[in-house]
């Protein structure tokens, strides 16, 4: 069996798959770098149906193509509702083949969690791209740790502009956003969708 703890923390390695039993509501796993795509779908099959919120953040999910990360989200089990991504090096992909597995997430998933992915390395057209690919079932963004400061103003007002609509609550938090004029950030912060009800800044030094 995978090895795991009493937190619903999994650690799997390759050659190491089996059926999981799990009562939390949380599963968490680590050290999928070497585990393939048909694996991954054979475990996330056995994910209970108590799990509502799966973290497979910081696990270099930049290894695997599109294709093969899309084969993989299509086999969330439909209880899930939370995704964390963080931390996967995700800007190492590029923007068709992270477009393709971002649109493999399944429409039970409202919130999304991409924060400390370095976003901001994809550009303004690519980062449209990507974004018009999360599926609208999405209403809860998480952009957080992106280095947006890095985009220049008027590029980040493209890029704020391109946040679906169906996104109710976003964080924009630790981006360095306070190394941008005031004129440049009202012009940002000016185009997101009104649809967005609550707006998290913290910690960018404003």
């Amino acid at each position: 069996f995978p090895s795991h703890d009493n937190r619903g923390h999994f650690s799997l390695v390759e050659g190491d798959i089996a059926r999981i039993s799990n009562r939390t509501p949380e599963l968490c796993f680590t050290n999928i770098i070497d585990v393939t795509s048909s694996q991954l779908c054979e475990v996330f099959a056995a994910i209970a149906s108590s799990v509502s919120i799966l973290n497979l953040s910081n696990n270099d999910l930049s290894d695997k193509t599109g294709k093969e990360l899309a084969k993989v989200f299509t086999a969330i089990p439909s209880s899930v509702t939370s995704l964390d991504l963080g931390g996967n090096q995700l800007e190492e992909m590029n923007g068709e083949e992270l477009a393709l597995a971002l649109a493999g997430i399944p429409s039970s998933v409202t919130t999304l969690n991409l924060s400390c992915n370095q976003l901001y390395y994809l550009g303004v057209k690519i980062l449209t791209e990507v974004f018009a690919a999360i599926p609208s079932s999405v209403t809860s963004l998480d952009l957080s740790g992106n280095e947006l400061d890095n985009i220049s103003g008027e590029e980040l007002a493209l890029v704020f502009a391109a946040i679906p609509f169906s996104i109710t609550s976003l964080d924009l938090a630790e981006n360095n956003l306070g190394n941008k004029s005031a004129e440049e950030l009202a012009r940002a912060f000016s185009v997101i969708s009104s649809s967005v009800t609550r707006l998290s800044l913290s910690s960018n030094f404003l």
